[in-house]
């Protein structure tokens, strides 16, 4: 018998609140009807048995006590590695990619596995690591919303959802001067509001290339169409005519454009709900069930075996060997 539980921080859960329960449900499914949800604010809070498997969310978590027995697995949802051309990243987005890195280096300490979000990331953090690296699927919770909404009776354009930087602030103006209704950015689920509107778009708060994945994966799992900036990995992540890209001069007006013909509207909504349940969802499963599988293997206490080959196959971006031992500050 194994005992999991999912740990994550609440000002987490309260972002991504229908993706963690994509995880709960799923290691659910993968360890039993027992593995527990708990929603604190440290992870020493969080009432699990000894010899636990315990997974964790919460880039702002404190460091936490080991208890008996434990093992402990970190799921990674930042940048934490400037990916392709550094010099597409702005001042300001190397400062909070350093300022991600930090704050993930300084937790490791307490962790036995690392799960990264960001498979181009995964390699890079594979390379330089002491501690075993593997790649995870960003899926999200069946049960967002009731029944669906047909785009042309949806009450907002355009939805957005994060943190709102001078960057991302011209886009919505220009947005909002065009006449397009744009949905509310702050204290509301990204999939919940994405699925009242007839486009999610994916802006970087800061100039750079980086890939949101829970964003892009988030509004296609809900059936919206989503405009975005050029993304490092976005290729890898789904085919190119899934979403529509733009460059920032162009933004508002391509989104404009988009929101005006729902014809083009619906026929995208198709291909993203077909793309999502029919091929990523049953990947993105595969993909927990063999992580799952893994951790099963390993022994708290004591140190991570290798992956094992025939996991590494299935699993986007593992590796058959240990980690180089390197710390991420040397990149």
């Amino acid at each position: 018998m194994y005992y999991a539980c999912l740990v994550i921080q609440k000002v987490s859960f309260d972002h991504i609140t229908h993706v963690a329960r994509f995880v709960h449900a799923t290691l659910t499914a993968n360890f039993g009807a027992d593995t527990a949800l708990y929603v604190c604010d440290e992870i020493d809070q969080a009432d699990h048995p000894d010899n636990a498997i315990v997974f964790v969310i919460g880039e702002g978590f404190a460091r936490h006590r080991r208890r008996r027995g434990c093992l402990y697995v970190y799921l990674n949802f930042s940048v934490v590695a400037v990916m392709g051309n550094p010099l597409r990243v702005s001042k300001e987005g190397w400062s909070a990619i350093r300022r991600k890195r930090r704050m993930l280096m300084d937790k490791l300490v307490g962790y036995d596995l690392l799960l990264d979000y960001f498979a181009p990331q995964t390699r890079v953090l594979q390379r330089h690591l002491r501690l075993p690296v593997l790649g995870f699927g960003i899926g999200v919770s069946p049960n967002v919303t009731g029944p669906a909404i047909a785009l042309a009776d949806r009450p907002y354009n355009v939805c957005f959802v994060g943190q709102m930087t001078p960057r991302r602030l011209r886009i919505i103006e220009d947005l909002r001067r065009r006449g397009l209704r744009m949905s509310p950015h702050s204290g509301i689920s990204l999939e919940e509001v994405a699925a009242q509107s007839q486009c999610c778009i994916n802006i970087h708060a800061h100039r750079s290339n980086h890939l949101e994945t829970p964003r892009i994966i988030g509004a296609l799992a809900v059936g919206t169409p989503v405009v975005t900036e050029k993304c490092y990995g976005l290729q890898g992540l789904l085919p190119s005519d899934l979403v529509k890209t733009a460059k920032l001069m162009r933004f508002a007006e391509i989104t404009q454009d988009i929101c005006s013909n729902l014809d083009e509207l619906q026929a995208q909504q198709a291909l993203a709900q077909h793309w999502y349940r029919q091929t990523y969802l049953p990947q993105c499963r595969r993909n927990w069930s063999d992580i799952c599988d893994h951790v099963k293997s390993l022994i708290p206490g004591t140190a991570l075996p290798p992956v094992l080959p025939e996991i590494a196959e299935k699993i986007p971006g593992a590796t058959a060997t240990q980690a180089a031992p390197m710390f991420l500050d040397q990149l």
